[in-house]
């Protein structure tokens, strides 16, 4: 098909944008149960391009209520998007459980890339990761798995094998305030962190 001159390129990546307006006065929320995405991919993986989510976007925008999302017994296979390889989260809370992150690529956050606000702001954006697995994500910059910046972050029961990024190979913390030792717990970490370099996925020494 030929492009209209009128015709820009979405922000969001190729599937799912959920997005905020100014009209959502209350706290709402979005659910997404037992789906699976293959090979949904951006066009190109390039920082300038600045594309997000390789199967959802979601960001909570102009709204002044809080946003929630719920991803549940999901499958994501060699998606692909600039920030976020299959999900990438601002401004709202996200809850991954049950989910499966395969072959993901992005600049930053090769499966997820979480944006919350600064941790000592209310209202707090939460990640939080439950008996998921994530294996063989690539991140070109930060976080091969998981990037999070600012908000707060729980992860439990989880499966991390063979990340790669240039810093913090399965999971990069960017902000110290984000990371609590007793919210990061019962993880199987494997091929996370570089032999050659200290493992800085988050704010102490780690195999994350």
């Amino acid at each position: 098909s030929t492009a209209q001159p009128e015709c820009t390129i979405s922000k969001y990546g190729p599937c799912m944008a959920v997005v905020g307006a100014a009209t959502q006065e209350t706290d709402w929320s979005f659910s997404s149960l037992a789906n699976t995405f293959t090979s949904t991919i951006c066009a190109s993986i390039s920082a300038t391009s600045g594309r997000v989510g390789g199967a959802f976007a979601f960001e909570r925008n102009d709204s002044p209520g809080a946003m929630t999302a719920v991803v549940k017994g999901s499958t994501f296979t060699s998606t692909a998007c600039d920030f976020g390889g299959a999900i990438h989260s601002a401004n709202a809370s996200l809850t991954l459980t049950d989910s499966t992150f395969t072959g993901t690529l992005a600049v930053d956050g090769g499966a997820v890339l979480f944006v919350g606000t600064n941790a000592t702001v209310a209202p707090i954006q939460q990640l939080s990761v439950k008996s998921s697995t994530f294996t063989s994500s690539t991140a070109v910059t930060t976080g091969g798995m998981i990037e999070v910046a600012g908000g707060a972050v729980s992860i439990d029961d989880s499966t991390f094998t063979n990340g790669d990024a240039k810093i913090g190979k399965c999971v990069w913390l960017d902000k110290c305030e984000s990371y609590t030792e007793d919210k990061i717990t019962n993880n199987t970490w494997t091929g996370c962190a570089k032999p050659e370099s200290p493992p800085i996925s988050w704010c102490k020494a780690h195999d994350g």
